[in-house]
């Protein structure tokens, strides 16, 4: 009976008028209504996540650039190419390089380990080396986030400026998804289902929910061995930068250009930027900051850009698998700094043989 009472009174809660609530303090289903409420850019969804999964079980680690970013680190330089006279109006990285789609079209789960720095550069590392040396491989988050010592707290949060930096001087070996046996090092982690679709029911049912907080916590330890079965030495499987850059020039429609022309030339880049409770439930459209609370500093990979309904957009791959958001990816306002989007962008060139 006390069961039932308390469902009804949750029930009520949830369809309470948004209007006398605080938007920054909504979430579940009265944040999505409030947001579809606007008939703003973008759409909102409760199937991201399974009935009675809160969205907190997300909320480890992160992107620590956001309150720690490089500042005088000398290893990174500002953006040193020519900023092209114009870009296309729409670009995506996928349909650019067809050759290499496979690649840049992998949706990444980082499961629950807040290793979305590690996993967003070992994407970006991944589509440039396909993109420049015309060679398809998936390099490792695992070697990223258990091995580079000075890049964070692995799945407790790191620097994506010093993953780029750890790819530069040590290299990161190849590694693919969970159990693909791909590569020397691929993810520890098993996929976690992160939503809930009845049109996905076959596929839910294969996947565990992805649990308490902190299952995860423990980052796995540096192993500098391969696993079984992969034929190449750890030290031979490298793969390094001849450097990397962030895009911090002025003024703000300045870096955006050079941004879209780094992309169109060689590939995606790296963003961090500060996640808001909104972003859970994101479904379609163009996202912007409406409501919720202010999560973490998450980091993600930027491949390409838009305009859509006259909002121009960012095309961003995300690290909660393929069921999250519009099949893995979302998109973002492009040119406003939404959420802090364009202050910190990084990129990096692979080394080349001989060099």
């Amino acid at each position: 009976m006390q069961s039932a009472v308390l469902t009804l009174l949750l029930s009520f809660a949830y369809s309470a008028p948004t209007s006398d609530l605080d938007p920054s303090t909504l979430t579940g289903e009265a944040l999505v209504n409030y947001v579809n409420s606007l008939d703003t850019s973008w759409t909102a969804t409760t199937d991201n996540f399974a009935p009675g999964v809160n969205p907190d079980i997300y909320k480890t680690g992160g992107s620590l650039d956001i309150d720690d970013p490089p500042g005088n680190d000398t290893d990174i330089i500002e953006y040193p190419f020519k900023v092209l006279d114009s870009v296309p109006t729409t670009f995506d990285a996928r349909e650019a390089w067809p050759n290499c789609a496979d690649v840049i079209s992998t949706i990444r789960d980082q499961a629950q380990c807040g290793c979305c720095w590690a996993i967003a550069v070992a994407g970006a590392i991944s589509d440039r080396i396909c993109i420049n040396m015309h060679k398809p491989v998936l390099v490792s988050t695992q070697d990223i986030m258990s091995c580079c010592r000075y890049c964070g707290y692995g799945c407790r949060g790191g620097w994506q400026y010093k993953a780029w930096q750890f790819y530069k001087q040590y290299g990161v070996v190849s590694g693919g998804l969970y159990d693909s046996k791909e590569g020397c090092s691929p993810y520890p982690f098993p996929p976690c289902n992160h939503i809930y679709n009845t049109s996905l029911e076959s596929n839910r049912e294969k996947m565990k929910f992805c649990g308490k907080p902190n299952v995860y916590s423990n980052t796995p330890k540096c192993t500098r061995t391969c696993e079984a079965g992969y034929t190449v030495p750890y030290a031979s499987d490298k793969h390094f930068a001849y450097y990397y850059y962030k895009f911090t020039s002025r003024p703000m429609s300045y870096r955006v250009l050079s941004i879209m022309s780094e992309i169109y030339i060689s590939g995606s880049v790296t963003a961090s930027f500060t996640f808001y409770d909104d972003l859970f439930y994101y479904k379609s459209g163009v996202y912007h900051h409406t409501s919720g609370r202010k999560i973490y500093g998450h980091c993600v990979r930027i491949i390409g850009w838009g305009t859509e309904g006259g909002v121009d957009y960012w095309l961003i791959a995300n690290s909660f698998n393929t069921f999250w958001g519009d099949g893995g990816y979302f998109k973002m306002r492009r040119g406003t700094n939404e959420c802090g989007i364009e202050n910190l962008v990084i990129a990096g060139l692979p080394r080349l043989p001989g060099k």
